[in-house]
């Protein structure tokens, strides 16, 4: 399978990854085909980093390069033009690539509002990972970031995704659901909500409203096929241990639950 210009990758190789690791994979080959240093950015720095999108990634590359350099778009390539200061660029795997910071912003500027959410959500995330420190953006630094662009192409989009993002969504498709949520006007739900059993074991759901007695979940499948969330288990048991935590989450809260996936969540009708 060709990849990029002279690189190409065996069949079944390339069968075997993911959307994310295929795009990254062709950013990887297109990279070995240059003899200049780029600068990879927006959706591309978000795939090396590892942030989130909803939806496929593009089918182009995109470069960040500063003004006067005279570079230009090419078939497979976006190239955008724009100043880069030294923090705004990092070293990662052998590749140049903008920072997760520049990356967010550059991001939340262009890419639909969905898409800047769930890639924000990710980087205000604490969590006690490598990955997480990696990815991890401060509110503050977002915030500083949106006010020093004031007025520029872009800042309001990414002033309303700075403001929207919440770093207790637990996956794309959570971030995904607050913002079909909102769209819907809906009443905004709290996140990973906690309940207590009986036994003082603590569940949490993704969502809860308050007042109506709800929970909610969103289901995106991936715990039931790939090996990384089966861990050795069969897919069975994975189903009984998921409606066994849903029994005791409704036993000890005394709360109704809707669940849902991606199709639902897609649709607003």
């Amino acid at each position: 399978t060709r990849v990029a210009r002279g690189r190409y990758l065996l069949a079944s190789e390339w069968e075997s990854l993911d959307r994310d690791a295929r795009y990254c994979a062709r950013i990887h080959a297109f990279a070995e085909t240059t003899r200049t240093t780029q600068v990879f950015s927006h959706w591309s720095a978000a795939a090396l980093w590892g942030y989130p999108i909803i939806g496929a990634w593009p089918s182009r590359i995109h470069i960040t390069f500063n003004p006067g350099t005279g570079q230009r778009s090419t078939p497979g390539v976006v190239r955008h033009i724009t100043e880069l200061s030294d923090e705004d660029v990092v070293e990662l795997d052998g590749l140049f690539l903008t920072s997760p910071l520049r990356t967010l912003v550059d991001l939340a500027r262009s890419a639909p509002f969905a898409t800047g959410v769930a890639a924000c959500d990710r980087a205000l995330a604490e969590g006690g990972t490598v990955e997480d420190a990696i990815l991890h953006v401060e509110r503050e630094a977002l915030v500083e970031r949106v006010d020093r662009l004031d007025g520029q192409r872009g800042v309001r989009r990414l002033r309303s995704v700075v403001d929207f993002s919440d770093g207790r969504s637990g996956s794309p498709g959570e971030s995904f659901s607050r913002v079909q949520i909102a769209r819907l006007r809906l009443p905004q739900p709290d996140l990973q909500v906690e309940v207590v059993d009986l036994e003082g074991r603590a569940w949490h759901s993704d969502f809860g409203w308050q007042g109506r007695r709800l929970l909610g979940e969103f289901d995106g499948m991936v715990k039931y096929s790939r090996n990384r969330y089966l861990k050795g288990r069969d897919v069975a048991d994975v189903v009984i241990e998921e409606k066994l935590r849903e029994d005791a989450i409704r036993l000890a809260s005394g709360c109704s639950m809707v669940r849902w996936i991606w199709p639902v969540a897609s649709d607003l009708r």
